[in-house]
């Protein structure tokens, strides 16, 4: 996911990413929503602020290696109504919808694919052998990043020694 526009947004305070909650993980959402509960954790993966400064991007496919001759293969993709050259120069005419296409996707990144590369470049960058990355520039959340959208306040509220165990009391609000 890039969120560098959303970062860079002052109209935002904050961004819930509920992904597949099932029926327990939506009925969860109303009380994050009311708050009352937090949501907080650390971030699986990085969100970087621009996917065109990916090495990766790159290697992206762009659906446009469309082969209508191929018989069970490859996989189904939306074509838009649209003429397609095959790589005879014969022209295909597709009506339009649900076909039968390959794509084609290298990674050649090997693995430096998604945090691994964030944070060998930003390693590398640091010893001088990357010139001009800069990974706050470049990751919007690091790998790790955990948030909580609210504050808590503690106070002991009592302290005693038992032998050899120390209890302390705590109040949290």
């Amino acid at each position: 996911m890039e969120l560098g526009d959303i970062q860079d947004d002052d109209k935002i305070g904050a961004v819930l990413w509920i992904g597949l909650t099932g029926y327990n993980g939506i009925l969860g959402l109303g009380d994050i929503l009311n708050g009352k509960v937090t949501p907080s954790g650390h971030t699986v993966d990085i969100y970087p602020r621009d996917f065109k400064k990916d090495p990766t991007w790159f290697n992206f496919s762009d659906n446009s290696q469309v082969d209508p001759t191929l018989d069970g293969e490859g996989k189904y993709t939306f074509t838009p109504k649209t003429n397609v050259l095959d790589k005879d120069g014969k022209e295909y005419k597709f009506a339009g919808g649900w076909n039968k296409a390959y794509t084609t996707l290298e990674y050649e990144e090997g693995i430096y694919m998604g945090y691994r590369y964030y944070e060998t470049a930003d390693a590398e960058a640091k010893k001088g052998n990357y010139e001009g990355f800069e990974y706050d520039k470049q990751v919007v959340y690091p790998f790790g990043y955990g948030l909580s959208y609210t504050t808590f306040e503690k106070k002991i509220t009592g302290f005693n020694v038992y032998n050899d165990d120390i209890v302390i009391d705590v109040s949290i609000k």
